[in-house]
């Protein structure tokens, strides 16, 4: 019971760490007290808060407890519809938890009106003296469906969040829609007038699972045959990604990166992987004539009215475009477009041209939202990956 009080606790912890505390107290208090009272003697006589059964009363606290973690649970999948549960499964959540709720608001108002109001509750009382709302056996019921209601939760919340955290550790996409800025004020710009695109940024998830996904409606990846073979060939273990080698481009973690503008040089920092970095430098240099190839290439920007763009060239053939296992050569050449539309967006479009790999040029469109009031956080690939990797087989097939 700890152990799912926890995992409850981890589940809400992304849109509300306080109100994921108190969920997991609160459930773990009324489901204790609930099989405390399978072992009490109904008849019990007992003037705690001027309840006659301790039977009853442990049954209405543990219903009251478990009330008040259903409430505060609701309020987070509220906030969080989308993230911590799908949608559909939201309203369908909070229509069953309906139930119990209203069974305990219920109840709890005839008690109140006969104590306070002996006028108006005794004829209630009276004609609902025989009803399953009076029997002491609906505050047990109350509590049984509270338990199964957070348990079936629970497991799909779980398969929710496996969907959406393939890599283990740090703030995975899923979890970061509650930091997305909401707001559509202009975008802000530099002492020097330039567009400023600094900020912390969510990923854009066609460029981590597939990047398919990212290209114009009706159009497919201009695949050689021999990158089409591979592609369907490899298998998840073998990701260099997975094995916390760096990412490479236009791939994205599903973790925030980050923008860092100065007049002469932009960095990208990433939170996922290996903490990896890439320099764009704004002072006007070409690339190098002999370059060894790497892993983020060689990048020069210039700004094109208040759009950045980004050449990059010189990269190595070892990182995958995405989870799907897309490859590239070494003969590789990225032209990247950003544009900042407004304070909350960031829209960029990545063109590949990669006759190694591919018949033709082919561009990606993506988009990143602003995220505020959190941070890049620490995150050691190497501590997660290394055990898990033995376990990963098959192939990723999401798109």
């Amino acid at each position: 019971m700890l152990p799912f009080g926890a995992h409850l606790y981890g589940i809400l912890k992304p849109v509300s760490p306080r109100a994921g505390a108190l969920v997991a107290i609160a459930f773990v208090s009324g489901v204790l007290l609930l099989i405390a009272d399978c072992f009490v003697v109904p008849q019990h006589v007992h003037a705690t808060l001027g309840v006659r059964r301790l039977h009853e009363f442990l049954a209405r606290s543990s219903a009251g407890l478990l009330a008040v973690a259903m409430l505060i649970s609701c309020w987070c999948a509220w906030k969080g519809r989308g993230q911590i549960l799908p949608r559909k499964l939201f309203w369908i959540w909070s229509v069953v938890t309906v139930l119990p709720l209203a069974g305990v608001f219920f109840s709890e108002c005839l008690l109140f009106l006969t104590k306070f109001y002996p006028v108006w509750g005794q004829p209630l009382r009276r004609a609902l003296r025989h009803s399953v709302f009076w029997h002491l056996g609906f505050w047990e019921w109350i509590g049984a469906a509270a338990v199964y209601v957070f348990l079936a939760a629970a497991v799909v919340c779980v398969s929710a969040m496996a969907q959406v955290q393939p890599e283990g550790g740090g703030q995975a996409m899923a979890s970061l829609t509650g930091f997305q800025a909401k707001s559509n004020a202009p975008a802000p710009r530099t002492a020097d007038g330039k567009a400023d695109l600094s900020g912390l940024w969510s990923p854009d998830r066609h460029f981590t699972i597939d990047i398919t996904g990212a290209l114009k409606p009706g159009e497919e990846l201009p695949l050689q045959p021999w990158a089409a073979k591979v592609t369907k060939e490899r298998l998840s273990r073998e990701d260099p990604n997975v094995q916390c080698l760096p990412m490479g481009v236009p791939r994205m973690s599903p973790y925030p990166w980050k923008i860092v503008q100065t007049p002469t040089l932009i960095v990208f920092l990433y939170e996922g992987n290996t903490h990896s970095y890439r320099q764009i430098f704004m002072d006007g240099r070409g690339h190098p004539k002999d370059m060894d190839p790497t892993w983020f290439g060689d990048s020069i920007g210039k700004w094109d009215g208040d759009t950045l763009v980004v050449d990059t060239v010189g990269f190595n053939d070892k990182f995958w475009f995405d989870d799907a296992a897309h490859p590239h050569t070494e003969q590789m050449h990225v032209t990247e477009r950003y544009r900042r539309p407004d304070l909350a967006h960031l829209d960029f479009e990545i063109t590949i041209d990669d006759p190694g790999a591919y018949t033709k040029p082919f561009t990606l469109y993506g988009h990143s939202p602003l995220l505020v009031n959190t941070e890049i956080m620490e995150y050691i690939c190497s501590e997660n990956n290394a055990r898990d990797l033995p376990h990963i087989v098959g192939k990723d097939s999401r798109k």
